[in-house]
């Protein structure tokens, strides 16, 4: 049965007005704009930029980037308010106000303890599940080597390891996984948690890890699923999940691949 009956979040296509469609495009520009900011360029930017992500507004709107765009103190508190996905945080402190972006970055600067809060069992805060969206294609490596912070880019690109707090297609989702992902990873979080492996939570409710030196392992996986159908993508046949272990125990690296080894336990009558 499928977990999605549709996307997650998608916006509606209604017509509109062309003025207040050039409105929308624009917000989306700045938004943008303040995305790349607040996660990745703040400091190449040459921004102050606090340890709990927070910059100023008067910063930003004097940055290049949003200057180009001739962005506004009160665009920008609309952008926040509006967010789908609430991406961005405003403070008020001592008369300056500032703007952050309450997760996602890649700057060593913001430190995930400021920014967010720690999800320990000490507080019982731990969210309804732990739920990574993925695609197909990129399965294979992460059974072998676990969830990458960053993907392919690493942490030059992501920080951590990002999370869903709710089951795929809650409506109540507004961040954390994309809508059009196709597989569905489950992670044991308090069996992560009891090994070290440090969580958190942000804001908009987006489960984060910087892993183990940037990875979640595959020994905290409960289970993957295809979206769309449900089917049980691991753990797969007896014999088929024993020969991932050895795989993943003696380090032969990739030169198997989980391909290779499906088609193996198939052909010895063992179906996945």
């Amino acid at each position: 049965m499928p977990l999605f009956q549709g996307p997650m979040a998608s916006g509606s296509k209604g017509s509109g007005k062309k003025g207040r469609d050039k409105d929308a495009s624009r917000l989306v520009q700045i938004s943008k704009a303040l995305t790349s900011i607040l996660r990745h360029t703040a400091v190449d930017l040459g921004l102050n930029i606090r340890s709990d992500g927070y910059v100023s507004f008067e910063e930003i709107l004097s940055c290049s980037t949003v200057r180009k765009l001739s962005a506004t103190l009160q665009e920008l508190e609309r952008i926040t308010e509006e967010s789908d996905k609430k991406r961005f945080e405003i403070m008020r402190c001592d008369e300056t106000s500032y703007i952050r972006a309450v997760q996602g970055h890649s700057m060593k600067e913001v430190h995930e303890e400021d920014l967010m809060t720690p999800i320990t069992k000490e507080d019982g805060n731990f969210p309804e599940v732990c739920v990574h969206g993925t695609y197909r294609r990129h399965l294979p490596s992460i059974l072998r080597q676990g969830l990458v912070a960053g993907g392919k880019n690493g942490q030059t690109w992501r920080n951590h390891v990002h999370f869903g707090s709710r089951e795929p297609g809650d409506e109540r989702i507004i961040s954390g996984m994309r809508y059009n992902c196709e597989v569905a990873i489950w992670v044991d979080l308090p069996k992560a948690v009891d090994n070290g492996i440090p969580f958190f939570v942000s804001k908009n409710e987006v489960v984060l890890t910087p892993g183990i030196d940037g990875r979640v392992p595959p020994r905290f996986f409960i289970k993957a699923l295809d979206v769309r159908t449900g089917e049980c993508l691991y753990p797969t046949a007896p014999k088929l999940q024993a020969m991932q272990e050895a795989l993943a125990t003696r380090e032969i690296g990739t030169a198997v691949t989980y391909y290779s080894l499906r088609r193996s336990a198939q052909r010895s009558d063992v179906v996945p």
